[in-house]
């Protein structure tokens, strides 16, 4: 069994420019989607390109069979038709997006920008998917390129996925060391707290988190 939630916070501006879907996949019982996408900031149209970008994801996963979720290869298109979507509508900007498919032994997604996915297996260091991913061209330029990223899980084992918000401000070190030690909902907790100032309470940019884990966590 599979425990998965999400949380999704405003920082330093108005409106939250990060766009977040989880949610099980009606073509295989015991698998969700997963993507996380973060609104290019400083130009218009980011809210919109990041959830434009998440809801094409779910639209067209939802077209392939299980087995080809497998292939990285094929999240490499889904992505790609995020941008191409994103793209083609006007008044959106631009965005990150990390989308990924997870069942209970195995992930397999891709990548463009500066969102990330981290996996904690039982027993090995952390590893972050996302490490090979292009920043530039983004999603909705036309020509984003997706880093595909695959690995299978060892229970018990925690997949976090995130926008630059949560791992620039809470700090890598505190993401690797709440992710490893932490359980469920403690951890965007503990996150969040990291990632405010001090001072204020505050947070400097929108900070958006999915936390997944086996059942043995």
């Amino acid at each position: 069994m599979i425990r998965g939630f999400h949380l999704s916070e405003t920082g330093g501006h108005a409106q939250n420019e990060d766009a977040v879907i989880l949610s099980p996949l009606p073509q295989h019982a015991r698998a969700f989607l997963a993507a996380v996408a973060d609104g290019q900031g400083g130009q218009p149209g980011g809210a919109l390109a990041a959830r434009l970008a998440c809801e094409t994801c779910a639209r067209v996963v939802a077209t392939f069979p299980p087995k080809e979720l497998f292939l990285p290869s094929c999240w490499e298109t889904i992505l790609q038709r995020a941008d191409a979507a994103v793209s083609a509508t006007p008044g959106a900007g631009f965005t990150t997006l990390a989308a990924f498919w997870l069942t209970e032994k195995h992930i397999c997604g891709a990548s463009c920008g500066d969102s990330a996915v981290v996996l904690f297996n039982a027993g090995d260091p952390a590893r972050v998917l996302t490490s090979g991913q292009r920043k530039n061209p983004p999603v909705g330029s036309g020509d984003a390129i997706g880093v595909s990223f695959a690995a299978n899980l060892s229970p018990p084992w925690t997949v976090l996925a995130m926008s630059d918000g949560v791992w620039k401000y809470a700090g890598w070190e505190n993401v690797l060391r709440i992710g490893a030690g932490e359980r469920g909902e403690a951890i965007g907790g503990a996150l969040l707290d990291c990632a405010r100032l001090k001072r204020t309470g505050e947070l400097q940019d929108d900070f958006t988190l999915i936390v997944l884990q086996d059942s043995l966590n």
